[in-house]
């Protein structure tokens, strides 16, 4: 059946939990939206609207969720204008008890991690029988601290991330996805930058240096004789869509960012941007509990996550975010990974 022009009739349903914790804004319920089965939009649905709560002083994170606003329906974005009123005058809800927190390190905005991770934290409340809220914070700086406090049950994590979750924090490795975490160079098309030696002099946009693509690509250029403040200059954004885009906003020469971000959703752009590098490959996301968790618990979720390749959800899932499957950590994998938590350790 062909899709007119009309406004179509809207196809999947599908509902996620979000909860933000202060001091940024919060969703302390379900978020229903439908997917179209025409051009692939999502439309959230109205009733969602009085669940968004703001906590406090920082509104900044409404702001990372202006870009995918900008990309929805127009009634979307009326909408979104009036629950921004509703943001500011609503009371702070208490937060959700008896849940089961998974947090999700912020790679991406929050609704990004909605879109990618919903089914996970649908997965993981299926195998535990408990509901599960998916949180995360508004920065890596942020998550990091919130992991430290143990504020989460579950975490998915960046893989060095995890490793200091396990060494500092005392959560236990339960699996990591079987992606490899890259980092990729971009530059626009026209721009007369060919290679990593071409960038001497330029801007480059990237994630802060507690990103541990960032790390790899600071030692990366180090050993082309490139330093920041030298003869290069770092720029640095909280996420790694954010920086991909630098070099089309006109923000800097070329931008650095993960290659599983690029080649879920930057590669819409090949038309205007060019890769002129990568960085070498390390293991994928790392699946934690906190030592709090149960054994069996933990367990349940391994076999689960180990098998979820098998079931046609979870290949939807593992296709959806590019994680391919999973697997367990070894022992040498952490070792590797040591190397990008020391700058954490010193602070």
């Amino acid at each position: 059946m062909l899709c007119s022009n009309r406004r179509p009739v809207p196809g999947r349903h599908k509902t996620s939990w979000l909860t933000l914790r202060y001091p940024i804004f919060r969703i302390t319920g379900n978020v229903t939206h439908q997917v179209n089965n025409c051009d692939g939009n999502h439309y959230f649905s109205l009733q969602a609207l009085p669940l968004l709560q703001l906590r406090g002083k920082n509104i900044e994170l409404f702001n990372a969720w202006i870009g995918t606003v900008l990309s929805c329906t127009l009634f979307f974005r009326l909408m979104f204008g009036i629950s921004w009123v509703i943001l500011l005058t609503s009371p702070v809800s208490a937060q959700t008890e008896g849940s089961l927190k998974l947090g999700i390190f912020p790679y991406v905005n929050p609704a990004q991690l909605v879109k990618f991770h919903g089914d996970f934290r649908a997965l993981l409340e299926e195998t535990l029988n408990h509901k599960v809220v998916m949180v995360t914070a508004p920065s890596f700086k942020d998550f990091i601290k919130r992991t430290r406090d143990n504020e989460y049950d579950y975490i998915m994590t960046a893989p060095h991330l995890g490793r200091l979750a396990e060494v500092r924090d005392g959560y236990v490795p339960i699996v990591h996805t079987m992606h490899k975490v890259q980092g990729v160079y971009l530059v626009r098309k026209d721009s007369d930058i060919k290679e990593l030696e071409d960038l001497k002099g330029k801007v480059l946009t990237m994630v802060g240096p507690r990103a541990i693509i960032t790390q790899m690509a600071q030692k990366q250029l180090r050993a082309l004789g490139l330093q920041d403040g030298v003869n290069i200059t770092f720029r640095y954004t909280k996420t790694h869509n954010n920086a991909m885009y630098a070099p089309l906003r006109g923000e800097s020469d070329a931008s650095f960012t993960g290659v599983l971000l690029w080649q879920k959703i930057g590669q819409k752009n090949l038309d205007e941007v060019r890769v002129i590098g990568k960085t070498p490959e390390t293991i994928g996301f790392q699946v934690m509990a906190a030592s709090r968790v149960a054994e069996a618990d933990r367990l349940k979720v391994q076999k689960a996550l180990l098998e979820c390749h098998r079931t046609k959800a979870g290949k939807n899932y593992l296709n959806k975010t590019g994680f391919r499957s999973f697997d367990i950590v070894d022992e040498q994998e952490k070792q590797h990974l040591d190397q990008y938590i020391q700058i954490f350790l010193r602070e």
